[in-house]
């Protein structure tokens, strides 16, 4: 019967990751563990504690893992290498990550690999199929990626951009052929020692794919078919994982348990840390079950049309109106951001009504009694704010416009910084005012944060917190690589104001100091000046 050597990538759930490797053992296999760097020393010190009696397990060197880069893939390899070593009876070695669980029979796995002499494992052609849907292709390997997309963006795309003007482009070595594929794996062990002898005796390998972007999607995929004829690679990974339309892993939570234990898929991914009841009942199921049916349908087309349908309360997925949430690319959003709201208010109508532009106030702010019907959406500001993107689709659609204007409260960063990563052309107009003092303390009191009679000292405390806040709320409010940004200064003249106004709406200066003059924005100002 097969013996499995799970190779187990984690970084969190210490206790879930103690039972669930305590679980595999029990069953007779054996389970490498390489638990992130970035990780609590405290969570891996009682993983070690925990472990410590328990046979067939093995831990990997700790190395700081990130998404994108090397990192994953040189963790995989020492578990392979930690494993390959310690557990010369293993026949088979299993990829999966701390958020999987088992969704087949410990039995129907051990019968599913004894009769099927291949290495399951998701092999596409990187250039020729669509695997990837979004983002670069062939770019992840013909250049060199020394930084990471995600923590240093500006390096990442700086130095990819100079490598293209130099043409510093590279082929693989040794004519290895390009694929890609889902990150989780089982493959026989065969395979695993074929694999291992091949990048030691070609450290050229190694080199290379230590500079692409997302290895772990294509280091394993491309040399395993390069060392195993394609009737021994099922092409198909064993873990089920599905995406949602925003291109994340779904979730799966405590309602979907008799939809995944109906599925081929060995484990699946990801399992929601909320909801123990669903983990346990699958871990009962790995451990007891015998058999399992056979489920033909594609698990990921049910998903779909569930999703679509929309639910309440612990949702099989999404509702129905977060279908297709993303804002178009060729649309413009214009978000007028100003303290005052009601000089936010005024420059809103101004430019809505100067320049023809369909607009809203502060939806996301304050509960607005005229928005129009968005499938029930617009009866909270709080359900408003949760689905802040479908709702400026939604907006789009009723206003069958390209180009729409909303205001928002500086300190909603949160909200400003989701809206700017959409798809569309987003433009920030920040009015900056010069507040007093006693502008703070009349928005604490106006807001309920104090009450009318409060001591100096506190008051001063208070002050400063509020004040510090706001402060660094405007100061995330730059953002140039998310979208354009633009502020109408108290401190500016009124000529400087209209060109900044005008380049920000795309309009002729003549028309900002129409839209300025209309809203009355900084007439007190003006008046002290003259």
């Amino acid at each position: 019967m097969a013996k499995i050597v799970y190779l187990l990538l984690a970084h969190n759930r210490p206790k879930e990751l103690v039972e669930t490797v305590q679980m595999l053992c029990a069953e007779g296999d054996y389970v490498a563990i390489h638990f992130d760097r970035n990780a609590p020393a405290a969570d891996f010190a009682h993983i070690q504690s925990q472990l410590k009696d328990t046979e067939n397990v093995v831990f990997a060197r700790r190395r700081r893992c990130g998404w994108g880069g090397w990192s994953l893939v040189g963790a995989t390899l020492d578990m392979l290498r930690a494993a390959e070593a310690q557990f010369e009876d293993a026949t088979h070695f299993y990829l999966i990550s701390g958020a999987c669980a088992p969704i087949t029979p410990r039995r129907q796995i051990a019968k599913t690999l004894d009769e099927t002499a291949k290495d399951f494992i998701e092999v596409e052609d990187l250039e020729r199929s669509d695997w990837i849907k979004t983002g670069m292709k062939v770019d992840r390997y013909q250049y060199r990626h020394f930084f990471n997309e995600r923590t240093q963006p500006t390096l990442f795309y700086q130095s990819l951009a100079l490598q293209k003007h130099f043409d510093l482009k590279r082929e693989p070595p040794l004519g290895l052929e390009m694929k890609v594929g889902s990150q989780w794996w089982c493959l026989r062990r065969k395979t695993v020692e074929a694999v291992l002898d091949y990048i030691k005796s070609n450290p050229s390998v190694l080199r290379f794919f230590k500079t692409t972007w997302i290895p772990d999607e294509s280091f394993f995929q491309s040399i395993v078919s390069r060392l195993v004829p394609k009737s021994e690679i099922t092409g198909h990974p064993p873990t089920l994982l599905m995406f949602t339309d925003y291109g994340v892993p779904v979730t799966f939570h405590a309602d979907h348990g008799d939809f995944l234990k109906r599925q081929t898929a060995f484990f699946a991914r990801k399992i929601s840390g909320t909801t123990p009841q669903l983990r346990q009942d699958l871990l009962a199921h790995y451990r007891q079950g015998t058999t399992k049916p056979e489920y033909g349908s594609d698990p990921r087309k049910q998903y779909k049309l569930l999703a679509e349908a929309g639910r309440t309360g612990d949702r099989f997925a999404m509702r129905i109106w977060d279908k297709g949430m993303s804002v178009p690319r060729e649309k413009d959003l214009i978000i007028i951001t100003a303290k005052l709201w009601h000089e936010g208010e005024a420059l809103r109508q101004a430019i809505s009504e100067r320049l023809s532009i369909p607009s809203v106030g502060y939806l996301f702010n304050t509960n607005l009694p005229d928005l129009p019907d968005l499938g029930g959406l617009q009866s909270h500001v709080d359900k408003l704010a949760k689905h802040r993107r479908a709702v400026i689709k939604l907006l789009f659609d009723h206003y069958g416009a390209d180009r729409l204007v909303i205001c928002l409260d500086p300190e909603s960063t949160v909200i400003l910084d989701d809206l700017a990563r959409d798809k569309g052309n987003v433009t920030v107009i920040y009015v900056d005012r010069l507040l007093d003092e006693a502008y703070f303390k009349g928005h604490a009191v106006r807001t309920g944060q104090i009450e009318d009679a409060v001591s100096d000292s506190d008051w001063q405390a208070i002050y400063r917190s509020l004040r510090e806040r706001f402060e660094r709320s405007v100061g995330e409010l730059q953002h140039p690589r998310l979208f354009g940004y633009t502020e109408l200064r108290e401190s500016d003249a009124k000529d400087r104001r209209a060109e900044r106004l005008a380049a920000a709406l795309n309009c002729d200066s003549a028309q900002a100091a129409e839209i300025i003059a209309t809203s009355q924005l900084f007439k007190e100002t003006e008046h002290a000046e003259l």
